[in-house]
Formats: C-alpha cells, sequence, structure tokens
C-alpha cells in the first residue's frame, strides 16, 4: 500500500467501545458522542445551562423575596375570603349587564327628576310675578303766600332707575298707601283727609286715578292716658312710641296694558297739616286661577307640575329608546358578547397549545 492510501484509512477508522466502557461510562460522567455535531450541542446546552443558573442567581442577588408578616398574610386571607363571593357575583357577566342598566336607569332617572324640578322653577319665574312692589314716598311741602300752602305731593319711580317695566299686563293689583302718623292732638283734631294717586305712563299721561279717604283710628282720653301707663317704661326706654298706620286702599283690580305700561305714581295729601312719621307707595299682585294656586299652595302645585313634567319626559325617553336607543344597546351588546368569545377561544387555545409544549419537552428530554 502507498502512503496516502494508509491516511485514508487512518482517518476512516473508527473506534468502537466495547461493552465494559458502555455499561461504565454513566457512572463514570462519561459520554461519548456519535458525532461532532452532537458532541458541539452538548457543550451549547451546559454552557446556556450555566448561563441560565447565573442569571436566576443575579436575578436573586438584585430582588430578595419580600417577607410578609405572618398578621398581614392572615389579614389578606380573610379579607380574599369576603372579597371572593361579591367579586365571583358582580363580575359575573349577568352581573354586569343588571348593575349596567341599573346604573343608567338610575341616572336617567335623576336626571329626569333635575331638569323637571328646573323646568318647573324656570316656569313659576316666568309666569308668577312679583307680588309687591313697594316705594317710600317723599312729600314735597312749599307755600303758596303766607296764608295758603300748596298739597304735600310726592312722584314715585316705580321702575327703581332700571329700563324694565315693574308690573306685569293680564294681571291684577291693588293699589294702596300706607301712612306712619303719631297719636298727637292735631292729628285726632284734624278729622279726615283726602289721599290721591295717580299711575303714569312714560310720557306722564295719567293712565289711572283715584282718590279715598282717611282718619285716624279714634281713641279717647282717658284711653289715650291709659295706654301711655301701660306703655310708660317702654316709652322711656324708646322702644315703641304713640303711633299708628293708616292703610288706605285706593284702587283696586288695577290691569296694565302691554302696550301702555305704568312707569311713576304721584301721591298728593289734601290737607298739608298731617303730622306723618313716613309713608309707603305699594303695589300687591292679585292673583287668580293657577297662579293663585302656585303662591298659595306651593308644594302641592309644585309636586303636581313636577310629576307631569317627569312623565312628558319619561314618555319622550321612551319613544327615543324604541326609534333608536334600544338598537344601539343591541350593537353594543353584540360587540362586548363577540369580545368575550374571542377571549374565550383564545384561552382555550393556548390551554390545548399548553400539553403539547408540555410533551415536546418531555420528548425532547
Amino acid at each position: 500500500m502507498s502512503q496516502s492510501t494508509r491516511q485514508e484509512l487512518d482517518t476512516d477508522f473508527q473506534v468502537v467501545p466495547s461493552k465494559e466502557e458502555i455499561s461504565a461510562s454513566p457512572n463514570d460522567g462519561i459520554s461519548i458522542s456519535s458525532s461532532p455535531s452532537n458532541s458541539l450541542d452538548s457543550l451549547n446546552g451546559h454552557n446556556d445551562n450555566v448561563n441560565g443558573k447565573t442569571d436566576t442567581s443575579n436575578s436573586a442577588a438584585e430582588l430578595p423575596p419580600i417577607e410578609w408578616h405572618p398578621h398581614a398574610l392572615a389579614f389578606f386571607g380573610f379579607i380574599k375570603r369576603l372579597a371572593t363571593p361579591v367579586c365571583r357575583v358582580v363580575f359575573a357577566p349577568k352581573a354586569q349587564r343588571t348593575m349596567i342598566k341599573s346604573a343608567i336607569t338610575i341616572v336617567v332617572f335623576v336626571w329626569i327628576l333635575l331638569t323637571s324640578i328646573a323646568a318647573y322653577l324656570t316656569f313659576y319665574h316666568h309666569y308668577v310675578p312679583q307680588t309687591l312692589h313697594s316705594q317710600p314716598i317723599f312729600f314735597q311741602y312749599g307755600h303758596i303766600d303766607q296764608r295758603n300752602q300748596v298739597a304735600p305731593k310726592g312722584i314715585i319711580d316705580l321702575t327703581g332707575g332700571y329700563q324694565k317695566v315693574p308690573l306685569r299686563h293680564e294681571q291684577a293689583y291693588n293699589v294702596f298707601v300706607q301712612l306712619h302718623v303719631p297719636n298727637s292732638n292735631i292729628n285726632f283734631d284734624l278729622g279726615n283727609f283726602m289721599v290721591n294717586v295717580e299711575l303714569l305712563s312714560t310720557d306722564n299721561a295719567v293712565i289711572s286715578q283715584s282718590s279715598r279717604a282717611g282718619i285716624l283710628r279714634y281713641q279717647s282720653h282717658a284711653q289715650r292716658l291709659l295706654h301711655v301707663l301701660s306703655k310708660a317704661l317702654p316709652l322711656l326706654a324708646g322702644l315703641t312710641e304713640e303711633s299708628q298706620v293708616i292703610n288706605i286702599p285706593l284702587i283696586e283690580d288695577f290691569m296694565e296694558q302691554k302696550s301702555n305700561p305704568v312707569v311713576q305714581a304721584a301721591v298728593t295729601l289734601s290737607n298739608p297739616a298731617l303730622q306723618i312719621y313716613d309713608a309707603h307707595f305699594s303695589i300687591r299682585a292679585d292673583f287668580r286661577g293657577l297662579r293663585y294656586y302656585m303662591y298659595h299652595r306651593r308644594i302641592p302645585t309644585a309636586v303636581t307640575f313636577i310629576v307631569i313634567f317627569m312623565l312628558i319626559e319619561l314618555m319622550c325617553a321612551t319613544v327615543a329608546w324604541k326609534s333608536f336607543g334600544q338598537n344601539l344597546w343591541f350593537s353594543i351588546r353584540d360587540l362586548f358578547e363577540v369580545e368575550e368569545v374571542a377571549t374565550l377561544d383564545q384561552q382555550q387555545q393556548q390551554g390545548l397549545e399548553s400539553p403539547h409544549e408540555t410533551v415536546k419537552g418531555t420528548t425532547t428530554k
């Protein structure tokens, strides 16, 4: 043989271990691979195991385990046992639908109640006018000559300085004057006196006019003396005074015209000798019909109107639900059901794939 053929035979020669070496190799921890590729794979696997051990050791060294106190663990366990049944009921699909429906119903009911109350308050504010318009009267005194005096007269601006009509058209009003006068001998001796009132428009035209008589309530000399003695201490302390208030009704059932509103009033006294502490001009609304019940029977009327408004809103909400709300609700529900089915299918697929992965891992080992 030539030298080249001998080298080829040497390279193709393979040493076959004996049975004794094969039986002794597992105990000795020595494995002989049949090919160089198997030996490389085993070396790579060994290196990976070593790297994994070092990584886990490093992570364990970086993040030490948290040790909870036994009392804390017992407390958390108790909370978990209490919350588990509730969570199962709350997070169940049927319970979630019921809770959503209940929440929507409560929100809609509260919204309808609040809007009904707001609607009634708005209606009351616009339908029921201001009850009383009262302004002080400042009488102007003067003299024509040394013997004759000018009748005291006062002008009242009902607008209060604003460009706003004070009275509501198609509403009845009663006009009266209050005079706060002292119980003096002059006033008692004066007897009857006249009070004249004129309601004026923007161009000072007289819309309504009336004149009524007034007089102090009679008190005899003995009655006045007993009254003063009974209130001697309050009179000396300034807590009360010898006076009385005279209410003089002047115009009843006055109704304003929208085209010619009242903006001013003029009050005149017939006798300037009348002694007055102060005076007030008042216009009081005389409510009738629905306005009477809304003002004098406020609570029953408010409850009735709020219930009517709620019924109207419930009817409108029912029509809206039947028209497009129900279809929208069903579409949203179907969307959630499709997502739930998709998640369940994904979980089932993951559950089916996990046994195959475990079987493959055992076979490779």
